[in-house]
């Protein structure tokens, strides 16, 4: 990739995969594009990118779906 749009493309694409997984309750997997779309935002997106929020929702919602509800709420912290 050559610039941030990439990464900030790639990091929407693994979130959208966060919703499809989740809607089919196959949680490993929306556990898996939710890792992925943070360590792209960590590694090539600015701390303050509006994506942010969007994933630390998601990932706190699979952890909801998980019954980890401790780690969920640091999610939505």
């Amino acid at each position: 990739f050559s610039s941030d749009n990439d990464y900030e493309s790639l990091a929407i694409i693994h979130n959208q995969m966060v919703y499809l997984y989740y809607g089919k309750k196959e949680v490993s997997r929306a556990t898996f594009h939710v890792n992925e779309c943070l360590e792209i935002v960590s590694k090539h997106l600015p701390s303050d990118h509006p994506i942010l929020g969007a994933v630390y929702n998601n990932r706190g919602t699979v952890f909801i779906r998980e019954r980890k509800y401790d780690r969920a709420l640091e999610s939505f912290q």
